[in-house]
């Protein structure tokens, strides 16, 4: 039988059952890569839905984003401001309005602007980046401090291109989900690093 699986859910399950969350009865998934999806794992059944499509957590929805035009064809998702696409078209933006120069960002003459030079200009604490930064922080940390309210995990595993290759990104992150989420809630959350990287789905789906 072959059978088709949500990638973020095979990288969950993959760092569940061999990588970074072996000991653990709960785990959530977070990446943030090109969109933003998560995995969950509850008593050591990964959750699925009824439709098959648990932890479109990316698609969640807040007032302040709501100017934002998702490709899932709604407003306001998260994935459509903090996800590493949505990341770009910011930053294109406002390259193009004159908010920010390309110099200013150290991009190449080549070069696309990526969540990278954000990272890369925020050690610089060039003000543009600091802020945006400290933006989407906010959006992804209210975001999943929201799911640990609701679903009191073990484990937080918290992965995918743009956390991963921007750790100042990561740390502010980490940051604001510990100030937002309910103090009862992170007594005994263990924050975990993706340990298998790209055989974590192939592991996961097999």
């Amino acid at each position: 039988n072959i059978r088709i699986a949500n990638d973020l859910n095979a990288i969950a399950w993959g760092e569940y059952n061999f990588g970074a969350a072996r000991s653990l009865p709960s785990l959530l998934a977070v990446y943030v890569g090109t969109g933003i999806g998560a995995g969950l794992i509850i008593d050591g059944k990964l959750m699925l839905g009824a439709d098959n499509v648990s932890g479109e957590i990316g698609h969640c929805k807040f007032p302040h984003y709501k100017s934002y035009p998702c490709g899932c064809g709604q407003n306001g998702c998260i994935e459509a401001f903090a996800g590493g696409k949505a990341i770009e078209y910011r930053i294109l933006h406002d390259i193009q309005i004159g908010f920010v120069t390309r110099e200013e960002l150290e991009l190449g003459e080549d070069e696309h602007p990526t969540a990278r030079c954000i990272e890369r200009t925020y050690k610089k604490h060039l003000p543009y980046a600091v802020e945006f930064w400290n933006e989407t922080a906010i959006a992804i940390g209210m975001l999943i401090a929201n799911a640990i309210a609701i679903l009191n995990p073990h484990g937080l595993l918290l992965g995918g291109g743009v956390l991963e290759g921007c750790p100042e990104l990561l740390s502010l992150v980490i940051e604001h989900i510990m100030d937002l989420s309910p103090r009862a809630s992170t007594e005994k959350l263990q924050f975990i690093k993706p340990t298998l990287h790209d055989d974590a789905g192939t592991l996961g789906a097999a």
